[in-house]
């Protein structure tokens, strides 16, 4: 094969790849916007710190 019949391969491969790294990307960042801070206590309670969020 030369380069020319590679092109239509290797071009879906590559959006293939960006799509499934770009929703891979926003459910990191939904995770991330859920998340919550806890701190523990000496006698072992958990305290939730309040987080303000950017939405």
């Amino acid at each position: 094969m030369n380069d020319t019949e590679n092109q239509p391969q290797l071009r879906d491969k590559l959006r293939n790849a960006y799509r499934e790294g770009r929703d891979f990307q926003e459910l990191v960042e939904i995770e991330l916007s859920h998340a919550k801070i806890m701190l523990i206590q000496e006698d072992g309670k958990r305290l939730r710190v309040p987080v303000l969020t950017c939405h």
